[in-house]
């Protein structure tokens, strides 16, 4: 008997050191069906900690099993996606707002000879630099 409370606490400790609190409560809910109520807000700083882990990651290994996209992320002359391609205006020279842009702008950096001017913005932009040092 003591030996299954011990592993459950081991298991409570490990859910609260990988994603606190909050990943705890969301697991009840999900697993036990208890009804528990979550602010828009809770449920986006509950992804946070996993987001920064799954960036870490994939900087360290260069693209985890994507390395081709890794490589995307960090050439400077990615060709723009064509479906923002396809949305810009005629002019020569476009400025793009990037919401939610992530570490690294993956929407391509270049499009036939206009001049492209990206504003990358992300809530994480702080701990994403940490990361990128």
């Amino acid at each position: 008997m003591l030996t299954k409370i011990t592993h459950r606490l081991k298991i409570v400790r490990e859910i609260l050191r990988g994603g606190g609190p909050l990943c705890l409560i969301f697991m009840l809910g999900n697993k036990y069906g208890v009804p528990i109520l979550l602010t828009s807000e809770s449920m986006w700083k509950r992804g946070i900690k996993s987001e920064l882990r799954f960036w870490d990651e994939y900087f360290r290994t260069q693209g985890l099993q994507w390395p081709d996209e890794y490589s995307k992320r960090l050439n400077s002359n990615l060709q723009l996606q064509p479906t923002p391609a396809s949305l810009l205006p005629i002019q020569q020279e476009v400025h793009i707002l990037d919401v939610g842009a992530g570490p690294l702008i993956y929407l391509g950096k270049t499009y036939d000879s206009r001049r492209i001017s990206i504003t990358a913005v992300d809530p994480l932009a702080i701990e994403y630099d940490k990361i990128l040092q």
